[in-house]
C-alpha cells in the first residue's frame, strides 16, 4: 500500500511539473534553477 501511495505521489509530482512547464511559471522555475526539474 505504501509503495502504491508513493507511486501516486510520484505521478502527481510529474503532472505538476508538466503543468508548470506548460505555464508562464516555467520561466520563473528556470530562473530559480530547480535541480529536480529534468531538461
Amino acid at each position: 500500500l505504501e509503495e502504491k501511495l508513493s507511486t501516486m505521489e510520484s505521478e502527481d509530482q510529474i503532472l505538476r511539473q508538466q503543468s508548470l512547464l506548460n505555464s508562464p511559471v516555467k520561466r520563473m522555475s528556470e530562473h530559480l534553477a530547480i535541480p529536480a526539474a529534468p531538461k
